[in-house]
């Protein structure tokens, strides 16, 4: 059993594996339930848990901004005849969450919701029932009322009202069902269920435990099970959603789900149907977790970033029958981002690592391209092959060899990655194809690959003399601008890709990665090249002056910023297993050291540690990503051998519930208030510090 939190009010999403949909709950006070085929926003249903007495007193979860909707433009309340709702005070609501499970507590009410992730295998070979199974676009959990105790018997009430009409009730073979629009829904496992709907729950419900006659004009509706005095009962429930039609444009595609699904009501009979293995595999996870890591507080993050990445991904089918991948940048809705599908891919590995393989895939054949370099003295050269930041937005692929995001003539946010993305890539194929599973679509890409490795030499810069361990190009895509790193919403101590400091430790990843490929291929010139290179950048990283606080500059070209992320790209080479890259007294011991120097220095108060003993990336920026930061405390774990104060994970865990809590995981955070990336999946990099 997961522990109590010290605060239940706090928004998870409850999603399905690519079905890009969710249940959302938890705020108190604030809208949540259904967001399906969208991610902008946590939702705007007010949901209803709770229990109904006979003398009219409605108390429910917290989970409801107001008690009706729209009731005034129809209807004038009878005097005399109200309910009395109320929520629930929050010091009574006692909430667990765990990586598979949410459960809330409230005097003789229990409900929970679960989300079980399952290990997905590769549809290719074959879409069977566990397949079907594994991507059923649903959450099941259970709503328990104990009234063994009472006099008198209740109602139990489940239900949801929202800014949408067009509520239809369904009813067949052990279940019973609401949808809206025909596209998400809610499902009881009880026979004596009433259903209600109308203008609000004043309207649907009355005194003496009245339930009166459906009136679907009204946007609210949900069931009413009785439960006698002296009774316990516990009612399975399902939350479903499907998307019937085209699911996204530019390339064009259906939900994967629609071949084993026919529709909304099938989704809460098949999820009513699985509930009992659900909840078993729900609470299996919430025991894997405990036994794999000891703080709960850092269990607490895992367990968040996990929820959200489910409900971001969207597994997609294009019009040859070929399934695409997509995981969703949260609220931005930008599509297979990808500085955020390198991170995932330590989760991915776990589960279901063929997907990484078909972001790979996807990338180079509708968002790859080839450009040409600036130079410092105002020329081009030919450049070569790199990718684009992403494929789209909101369900839209952009066109081939293009992103949503890039544009040229831009020196912060919206510019060009085109250094960094490529690096991504290389390292995305690190992460897949150095492993058992990945060893086949590794060997059908070594020439793209070896191509990368070409592309990677030119931006450092054309000539080899001037080569000198970090990259001194940009694209010729930035026009007049400049290249910047997945940091572009920090200053420039991270956001310049140009003799970035962080940039030059990824790129000798790059090319550890390339060497240990080749070398296994038996590629003697490819594997050489990238072996001098992993010197040149190791040498360089070693020699740079170091600031006068004991770090190393943020940048080779002149910066007095002292970062995080230099020590990040140290968790590659440490996840595909070469150890000795990485380790103090390794081929690299020079720079390893040098880097775990740095790293106890920027840790040191006024530097990256704020004062509550939150992680800052910069010395000159007051941003937390805690994505970011789980991957850099595994390379302090599990690579430089360094403890990692407990007061990180506190004060990160307490920000989630607390300071961003109107929203789901959210990546940046300044002093404890969200600034962006809510709703975001990248959390889930965390994984990489509990690889075996």
């Amino acid at each position: 059993m997961t522990e109590p939190l010290t605060s239940a009010d706090f928004h998870v999403q409850h999603g399905a594996f690519g079905a890009y949909g969710s249940f959302n709950l938890g705020k108190f006070g604030a809208t949540g339930g259904f967001v399906v085929h969208d991610g902008r926003t946590p939702g705007s249903d007010d949901v209803y848990v709770g229990i109904l007495r006979e003398d009219g007193d409605l108390c429910l979860l917290p989970f409801f901004k107001a008690a009706g909707r729209g009731t005034e433009a129809f209807a004038v309340r009878e005097e005399g005849k109200e309910l009395h709702v109320h929520p629930y005070p929050a010091n009574r609501v006692e909430r667990r969450l765990g990586w598979g499970t949410d459960r809330w507590e409230a005097g003789e009410l229990n409900l929970r919701l679960d989300t079980p992730l399952w290990t997905v295998d590769d549809p290719i070979q074959g879409e069977g029932a566990d397949f079907a199974r594994s991507i059923l676009p649903a959450v099941t959990g259970s709503l328990r009322i104990d009234n063994r105790s009472g006099a008198c018997p209740i109602l139990a009430i489940v239900g949801i009202c929202g800014e949408e009409l067009g509520s239809s009730f369904h009813e067949g073979d052990g279940f019973k069902a609401w949808t809206r629009q025909g596209r998400e829904g809610i499902a009881v496992d009880a026979t004596d269920a009433i259903p209600f709907a109308g203008f609000s729950l004043e309207k649907c419900l009355g005194r003496n435990l009245l339930v009166r006659a459906p009136h679907v004009l009204g946007a609210c509706f949900g069931f009413a099970v009785p439960v006698a005095a002296g009774q316990e009962i516990t009612v399975p429930l399902a939350f479903g959603w499907h998307v019937e039609g085209r699911a996204t444009t530019g390339l064009e595609t259906t939900y994967a789900y629609r071949r084993h699904y026919e529709g909304t009501v099938p989704v809460l009979q098949a999820a009513l149907g699985q509930s009992n293995e659900r909840a078993a595999r729900a609470d299996a996870m919430d025991r894997e977790l405990v036994g794999r890591v000891a703080s709960p507080e850092r269990r607490f993050l895992l367990a968040h970033a996990s929820h959200a990445y489910l409900a971001c991904s969207e597994l997609l089918r294009e019009s040859d029958g070929r399934l695409a991948y997509v995981v969703n940048e949260g609220e931005y809705c930008m599509m297979n981002t990808l500085d955020l599908s390198v991170d995932h891919a330590f989760f991915e590995a776990e589960f279901f690592p063929w997907v990484t393989a078909n972001v790979l895939d996807l990338f180079l054949r509708r968002h790859s391209f080839t450009d040409r370099v600036k130079l410092p003295d105002g020329g081009t050269q030919t450049g070569g092959l790199s990718f684009c930041h992403d494929m789209g937005v909101r369900n839209v692929f952009s066109e081939s060899g293009t992103s949503c995001y890039e544009i040229p003539e831009k020196d912060r946010c919206f510019s060009q990655m085109t250094s960094e993305e490529l690096c991504n890539w290389i390292l995305l194929a690190g992460i897949h194809g150095l492993s058992e599973v990945g060893k086949g679509w590794l060997a059908r890409n070594l020439d793209t690959l070896q191509v990368c490795q070409e592309s990677l030499l030119v931006r450092e810069h054309p000539d080899p003399d001037c080569r000198k361990g970090w990259f001194g190009t940009d694209s010729d895509r930035c026009g007049g601008g400049v290249e910047i790193t997945t940091y572009d919403s920090l200053d420039a101590s991270l956001a310049r890709a140009r003799g970035s400091l962080y940039l030059s430790v990824k790129t000798w990843a790059c090319h550890l990665a390339l060497e240990k490929v080749f070398r296994a291929a038996g590629r003697e010139e490819a594997t050489w090249v990238s072996e001098q290179a992993t010197r040149r950048f190791a040498a360089a990283i070693e020699e740079v002056p170091k600031l006068e606080n004991g770090c190393l500059p943020a940048h080779f070209t002149g910066s007095t910023s002292a970062i995080l992320p230099a020590v990040e790209p140290l968790v590659y080479p440490w996840w595909w297993g070469d150890a000795d890259a990485v380790a103090l007294d390794g081929r690299f011991s020079g720079m390893i050291k040098r880097l775990r120097e740095h790293l106890e220095a920027a840790l040191m108060p006024g530097v990256c540690l704020s004062p509550d003993g939150a992680w800052r990336l910069s010395s000159t920026s007051p941003m937390t990503w805690m994505s970011k930061s789980f991957l850099v405390q595994a390379v302090m774990e599990r690579i430089l051998g360094l403890p990692v104060d407990a007061t990180v994970d506190e004060v990160h865990a307490r920000w989630q519930r607390e300071g961003v809590g109107s929203w789901g995981f959210t990546d940046q955070i300044v002093d404890g208030k969200d600034v962006g990336s809510r709703l975001y999946p990248r959390g889930v990099a965390g994984w990489a510090g509990l690889k075996v």
